[in-house]
This record gives C-alpha cells, structure tokens and sequence, in this order.
C-alpha cells in the first residue's frame, strides 16, 4: 500500500509538499534523551526529525535550564541536523487525581510560569510544536472543557504577547479517552495551528473515533500529527508488527491529513503503571528495525538530514 497525497493547509510549521514529519521520544528525567538517541542509532539513514519532551507549568521549575537542555540535545548532532522539540505540556501533575490545574491556567494565575517557559522558548532557534493539556479529554486528567479551553486559548495570547514566533499550537486527542466529545474541549481555530492525536491501541481499535477526527480536522483545514504513539500491549516483536504496526502504518498512509507522526521508543515493562505495555523500543528486535527502517525510507517521510531544505519546507526563517 501506498502513501496518498498529503494535503497542503499552510498552518504554522506545517511541511510545504508531500511530506510527513518524522518524530520519536520520550524525554525522561534521568536518561532524559537516551530513547531519541537508540532509535536514531537503529534508523541512522533516516534518523527522525522531531524529538519529545514533557513540562508542567509549576512555580518550582527553571524553564531557562529545561530549554537548555533541549538546546544541548538538538545541538549534539551535525551541523546539518536541525532536531524540531515537541513538547507536551501538562495541567496536572503526573495524572494525580485532582492535581490538575486548568482552572488556574484559564484564570491567569499562571502566567508567570507560562510567559517564562515562553521567553525560555524563544531561546531556542528552531521550530517547536507545543500541546498544551495533551489528551485534554483524558478522565485521568479531569479536565473541565471551558476551562480547558480558556487555557489553551490564555497560553495562545502569552504567546502572543512576548513574540515568541517560533511556537507552534497543537490541539491533541486521546481517542482511548471515555470523552468522546471533543469538540466541547475546542480552543478555536483562531488559537490552534494543528490538530493532534494519541495512537495507542490500534487505529480499528478506537475507530470510529479516529476516522470522524481526521474528517473534521480536514473540515477545519488543520494539519494532523500523531503526537504520541507506541505498540501498545503488543511491543516491538513480529507479533506487534503484524498487528499493530502495519495498522498504524497503514492508517498514516490512508489519511493525507497526517503532516507528522512520533513514534514512543519506550520500554514500559520498567513501570509498575505501563507494564502490561510490553517492550516497545524499536532496537530492541532485529527483525522488526529491518521492517520498520523500510517503512521509514519512503520519501514522504521527512527526516532529520538536510537542515536548509527542513527550513524551507516549514518556512522557517
């Protein structure tokens, strides 16, 4: 099967062309990049361009080093490389029951912290794309939908406000979510630059939610990334292969809406929480990098190795 066209909305950051973003992650607090890294190794001729990353919006973090980091990382590779950060960005903290914060963000009381991680971004001389309250509609997350909306509306005009022109808004869905309604929990386009969402269990799985996204971010003119996605329960084995990838492959290749995709290079079973997740770091398993690295080097796919055609395609100046 083969890739459909990609569409063209000329939002913020979007890939000029037929082209999907190619990404992975996730940043971790004591191995911080080290899941970027492996799967860049194990894909090194088609090593992936976007790389993420989780903050919260607390009073009690240094944003200047949070950037720093992110600047240290991206700038550890070629000079031709030109690593885009994906960043989530929580209104909780850690999906503790009824430590979200959505109603403070909404009301202004953390604009402090929100114009500070801003400024720490505009630090940062390159593309990022941003979801504020990723998977907004999650009960672990207990997001009340207006003030969600106030929230990710209050961070577009902070945004605003310090000129940080290098950010990108992504508005992202967790289809695994009992909340189906995701229209009540919309921002607007006005503040949205792309529309995003979690592919865990496979796309069959959480149809027809996925499918009646898509069709209205189409609606809407709104470019799709996958923002977070790993072989869920199945890992990184031939088994997942055939029953996970091929699906979610497959999915990306018959929605042109999708502009960007990142892949969660992760070992679950080392978290009591995730464990029943499997292993799903791509390295992991010979056979299955052989797949996923043909996959990969289909040209749409646009990865981390020409740092000026990368600025061009995203009219990045």
């Amino acid at each position: 099967m083969s890739y459909q066209k990609r569409v063209n909305y000329h939002a913020k950051f979007e890939p000029d062309g037929n082209y999907i973003l190619h990404g992975t992650g996730q940043y971790d607090i004591y191995n911080q990049f080290d899941a970027y890294d492996r799967y860049r190794q194990a894909l090194s001729k088609t090593p992936p361009l976007m790389s993420i990353a989780f903050i919260g919006l607390y009073n009690d973090i240094r944003y200047d080093i949070f950037a720093k980091l992110i600047t240290t990382h991206v700038n550890s590779y070629a000079s031709n490389s030109f690593i885009l950060p994906q960043i989530g960005i929580e209104f909780c903290k850690g999906e503790l029951a009824g430590s979200n914060y959505e109603k403070e963000v909404a009301e202004g009381k953390r604009d402090r912290e929100i114009r500070l991680l801003m400024l720490a971004m505009k630090t940062i001389d390159r593309p990022i794309f941003m979801r504020p309250g990723y998977g907004f509609n999650g009960e672990w997350n207990g997001y009340d939908p207006v003030d969600y909306r106030l929230a990710f509306r209050r961070i577009k005009t902070i945004i605003d406000e310090v000129k940080c022109d290098n950010v990108s808004l992504v508005w992202s869905y967790n289809p695994a979510a009992i909340d189906k309604d995701y229209m009540k929990y919309y921002p607007g386009d006005d503040c949205v630059d792309w529309w995003g969402i979690d592919i865990f269990q496979t796309p069959e799985e959480s149809a027809p939610y996925t499918y009646t996204f898509l069709a209205d971010a189409e609606a809407h003119h709104k470019p799709v990334m996958l923002g977070e996605a790993t072989a869920f329960r199945y890992g990184a084995t031939l088994e997942g292969w055939q029953k996970w990838f091929v699906s979610f492959f497959n999915y990306i290749k018959d929605h042109p809406v999708i502009k960007a995709a990142c892949y969660i290079n992760w070992d679950w079973t080392k978290y009591a929480k995730w464990s029943g997740w499997g292993d799903c770091r791509i390295e992991s398993n010979q056979d299955l990098t052989k797949l996923y690295r043909n996959e990969i080097k289909d040209p749409v796919w646009l990865n981390d190795t020409d740092r000026e055609l990368i600025k061009k395609l995203l009219k990045y100046e």
